[in-house]
């Protein structure tokens, strides 16, 4: 008796895979979401490994998702390459932070719109290469290095500055202190929970624990904006 068999077209399957990626992308754009991500890391030249890479790329390339390689010498220390990462992580993160003090939206508009990119730029990394990188390097890894607390605080201060003076939070705020709090209870509280593989809160972590704290932070006036504005923002 025969045995039934299915003859596969390798290359057929290759390309509606493809097809299929690439509009699964072009729908998360289109729904405001960043496109995916992949981060290649190449240590040395070895000629297999170049090729692999590269062939990544331009599948990326061609189902819409970016992608970056960093590329290290073969002489780099381990201790080295995982500075590099997360120097690279970091400017990621500075780059979101930045949208603190975009002077074409309000305060609040600029302060929601930099957390749900929070939101998108943790699901890029993921939390389980979090917590490995954190666990392979904790020193290098910690909330000063990763985030840029300072960086953090100083765009805080100047959205807090900002909406007090528009009138959007209150007048009596400890800038200082609000900051430093917003960032320990919210990062904190990430970083502790990936660490401790606890489950995080469903749905977008970010945007949705700012508004606890936008509730403490807001004047009456602000809290008219965000109540006017709730689809927007």
């Amino acid at each position: 008796m025969e045995t039934p068999y299915t003859l596969l077209d390798g290359k057929e399957i290759n390309r509606q895979m493809r097809e299929e990626i690439k509009a699964e992308v072009e729908k998360m754009v289109a729904e405001g979401h960043k496109s995916p991500r992949l981060i290649a890391v190449l240590v040395g030249h070895d000629g297999g490994s170049e090729t692999y890479v590269h062939n990544k790329m331009l599948t990326c390339e061609a189902c819409g998702i970016r992608s970056e390689t960093l590329r290290f010498e073969a002489d780099i220390t381990e201790e080295e390459l995982l500075k590099e990462c997360v120097h690279a992580i970091s400017g990621d993160f500075q780059s979101v932070l930045s949208m603190l003090e975009e002077d074409a939206s309000n305060p609040i508009e600029s302060l929601t719109k930099c957390f749900a990119q929070l939101d998108e730029l943790f699901v890029t990394l993921n939390p389980v290469f979090f917590s490995d990188l954190m666990r392979s390097n904790p020193d290098q890894a910690t909330l000063e290095h990763l985030m840029g607390s300072r960086y953090f605080e100083e765009k805080m201060t100047a959205n807090l500055q900002r909406g007090v003076q528009a009138g959007l939070y209150r007048a009596d705020l400890d800038i200082p202190f609000v900051c430093k709090y917003i960032s320990y209870s919210i990062f904190g509280f990430y970083i502790q929970a990936v660490i401790r593989n606890q489950p995080l809160p469903t749905g977008s972590y970010f945007a949705s624990i700012l508004q606890y704290h936008l509730r403490a932070i807001v004047s009456a006036e602000g809290n008219h904006f965000i109540q006017y504005n709730h689809d927007k923002i």
